[in-house]
């Protein structure tokens, strides 16, 4: 992923916890790898203040690397910028800009029956691992390619990406719903 030259570079989250660069990844595995780390780095075991500020920032860069790891949708932008790629998605397109569009509307519409939000939720809930298992037999192709091979990847990637965006975006309405209308979560 590229950033603007005034912002700085960010180190790849996989390497910072050593784990494997793959889109799949074990979720405690991750944790158990942060907490190892953070034991190691805690600003608490310096006694400098320099070192402990040093300390304080590299203990920071790894709770932001778990987090990243144990969101589908970042480490899926973390993998493809260790690709060379970027994060970017092409504009979705007209049909599927409806779908979500009438998938928002059933959530508001279902906003006071926590039976159809939950229909909903399983909806998307299994579109979003379908989208996160296209995304890892995409990701681990682009792995495999010549950096030369990639580009149509890249964008296939980001696409995906794109669309997982959206499908968080309705769980999250989701979730405001039930909360709201008190619905179940």
């Amino acid at each position: 992923m590229s950033r603007p030259p005034s912002e700085p570079e960010r180190p790849d989250p996989f390497s910072l916890l050593g784990v494997e660069a793959r889109f799949e990844v074990d979720p405690a595995a991750v944790r158990a790898a942060f907490r190892e780390r953070a034991a190691v780095m805690h600003p608490d075991r310096a006694i400098d203040p320099a070192a402990r500020l040093t300390l304080a920032r590299a203990a920071a860069e790894l709770a932001e690397a778990q987090r990243v790891l144990l969101d589908p949708v970042r480490r899926g932008e973390a993998l493809l910028g260790i690709l060379g790629g970027s994060g970017a998605a092409p504009p979705p397109s007209g049909e599927f800009l409806v779908e979500m569009l009438e998938i928002r509307e059933g959530i508001e519409e279902a906003a006071d029956d926590p039976s159809r939000l939950d229909a909903i939720r399983d909806d998307l809930e299994d579109r979003f691992a379908m989208a996160c298992d296209r995304l890892a037999m995409t990701l681990s192709e682009l792995a495999e390619r010549g950096a030369a091979d990639r580009a149509g990847g890249h964008r296939i990637a980001a696409e995906i990406l794109g669309r997982m965006r959206y499908l968080q975006r309705l769980r999250r309405a989701i979730d405001d719903a039930s909360a709201e209308g008190g619905g179940a979560t």
